[in-house]
């Protein structure tokens, strides 16, 4: 991605994709293409055959730093299929971001379950630092046969245990479930209302 040209963005009217989140403008922005996971209800494996490319850091931050000399925007809605798939190069662009001192906001970024299980205290610092607000993870069911079907590849513990672990943080989990999927009955849909009920009482963010 980086021998591609940088995105056209005079092309457009900047105020139509502005979002107002904590207070301040975001916008979308990308870094990465495609997932090595084989989610089997996800366009991306088909889409990407499961290939992952990312722009370097550097020209990540090059990237976020033009955006905010050209359009004063400081708020950034990360739409990575999976940002955290390299889990040093991110850790590299979160650092990079509190080492230049960028001052944004993070308000949206996708993590797997496992993925924030993996992260120690010293990551998760660094992710407040960087400015992230808010992290979306794909949960999808309560039902322990159905992620297993749908080949998420991560376990009800995990969900749990990423829940937990981001209670200390001022970071709001954006849990995101399919209800209805084939074959899953309504025991199991109930599994799903209970599991994200657990999830908000033991979370209140």
């Amino acid at each position: 991605l980086d021998e591609q040209p940088l995105l056209s963005y005079h092309l457009v009217e900047m105020r139509h994709y502005r979002r107002r989140l904590f207070g301040i403008d975001h916008i979308s922005f990308n870094s990465s293409r495609g997932c090595t996971f084989r989610c089997s209800f996800c366009w991306d494996p088909v889409m990407h055959k499961r290939k992952w490319r990312a722009m370097s850091p550097e020209t990540v931050l090059d990237q976020l730093n033009r955006i905010i000399q050209d359009y004063g925007i400081r708020g950034f809605l990360f739409t990575d299929d999976n940002f955290f798939n390299d889990m040093e190069r991110a850790l590299d662009i979160l650092e990079r971001i509190v080492r230049t001192d960028l001052k944004i906001s993070i308000s949206k970024i996708q993590i797997r379950a496992d993925a924030i299980r993996r992260l120690d205290r010293e990551s998760l610092d660094l992710m407040v630092r960087a400015g992230v607000k808010r992290v979306s993870v794909g949960i999808e069911s309560g039902s322990s046969r159905m992620l297993e079907l749908i080949k998420k590849d991560y376990t009800i513990e995990d969900i749990v245990e990423a829940n937990q672990k981001l209670i200390p943080y001022p970071i709001v989990p954006i849990f995101l479930f399919m209800m209805g999927l084939p074959t899953e009955t309504v025991e199991e849909f109930a599994q799903s209302v209970r599991l994200a009920v657990r999830l908000t009482d033991e979370n209140p963010r």
